[in-house]
């Protein structure tokens, strides 16, 4: 192992701030392999999607849509079937393996994917389990608020705590797997409860990540516009050559862009363990060498699944999504009136 250039002590609260500089600094330090990782799992299976479902043209008939309806062709919907087969794969390897980078080099030791795949394997099978486990508990509920809310309205009072639940799960579920010596159940219950305990500032965190991408990605999207302008059929709805360019595009824009969140909330994992666990100390206290959250006992969440503090959380987060929802859906109103003066 060849040790990082210049490495702070980093086992320390940090910032929100902070911890964005230092995501940025840890993409740069391994740019090649994250990319290289990214790229070798998702681009054969985009290779995969085009060659299973190829783009066909398709133009738009008012006069035949008015009369039969609108249906979504079957290959919407292998689409999305890919789509949930490439997240999978992409949150237990990309994830798992970026996670576990970040974390040596956090820790003040830096790996090449090898190693990263030899040391992290024995981890890779407890956070796919994990991983469908989530999937499992939440996809479900989605479908099932939907039904309540074609049937009585009930979502207004369900959605909330299922989005809060689900978030704060989100956040810390492949670090927790990934890095501690647990169980899939017991380790969704760990990333549950740090989830909960730093909710807002994960929050935080992810909003700042996500514009920070997202202004990326409109960068890039400039590019690809240029290139890929002229390429569809006018009348088309689906033309081939053009949802191929703009599916590469979008691939390569992904490829940049999926390292980054993954990074953010290891560092965000670390600091929350050093501040509500006293992870430093422990791993100062370890006897052996080159200590990591595997070789610490993880200690047993004691607070029920919903708390009080969590009920002021979730009421937050409700207001929070209708105030949003609110200001996005008058946003669109005063763009259509502007677009139809």
């Amino acid at each position: 192992m060849d040790a990082p250039s210049a490495m702070p002590n980093s086992l320390q609260p940090m910032t929100v701030v902070q911890v964005v500089d230092l995501t940025f600094r840890v993409y740069r330090e391994h740019f090649i392999p994250f990319i290289g990782l990214v790229a070798v799992i998702t681009v054969p299976l985009t290779i995969i999607t085009l060659i299973a479902v190829p783009p066909t043209p398709t133009t738009f008939n008012p006069a035949s849509a008015s009369s039969v309806g609108f249906t979504l062709p079957p290959e919407f919907w292998i689409n999305i079937a890919f789509t949930l087969i490439l997240g999978f794969i992409q949150l237990v390897l990309v994830n798992g393996l970026i996670t576990y980078i970040t974390s040596e080099f956090h820790l003040g030791r830096k790996v090449g994917l090898g190693e990263a795949l030899t040391a992290g394997i024995s981890r890779l099978g407890t956070l796919a389990l994990g991983i469908f486990y989530f999937g499992l508990l939440f996809i479900p509920a989605l479908f099932i608020l939907g039904a309540l809310t074609v049937l009585c309205g009930l979502v207004v009072f369900t959605l909330p705590v299922v989005l809060y639940l689900g978030i704060a799960l989100y956040f810390f579920i492949v670090p927790v797997l990934m890095l501690e010596n647990v169980g899939a159940s017991f380790g969704i219950s760990r990333a549950l409860a740090l989830g909960k305990a730093r909710f807002w500032r994960a929050l935080g965190l992810f909003i700042l990540i996500y514009i920070i991408t997202l202004i990326i990605t409109i960068v890039l999207g400039v590019v690809v516009g240029f290139v890929t302008v002229g390429t569809s059929q006018p009348g088309s709805l689906v033309d081939p050559g053009f949802v191929t360019l703009t599916t590469i595009a979008q691939t390569i824009v992904n490829i940049l862009i999926i390292p980054i969140l993954p990074i953010a909330f290891t560092i965000m994992y670390y600091d929350t363990r050093v501040r509500l666990e006293g992870l430093d100390i422990a791993l100062a206290a370890v006897g052996t060498p080159d200590p990591s959250p595997a070789d610490v006992e993880s200690p047993r969440p004691t607070e029920p699944i919903l708390a009080g503090r969590d009920i002021g959380n979730i009421a937050l987060l409700a207001v929070g999504v209708i105030g949003v929802t609110l200001a996005f859906g008058a946003l669109g109103m005063g763009l259509t009136g502007l677009l139809l003066q």
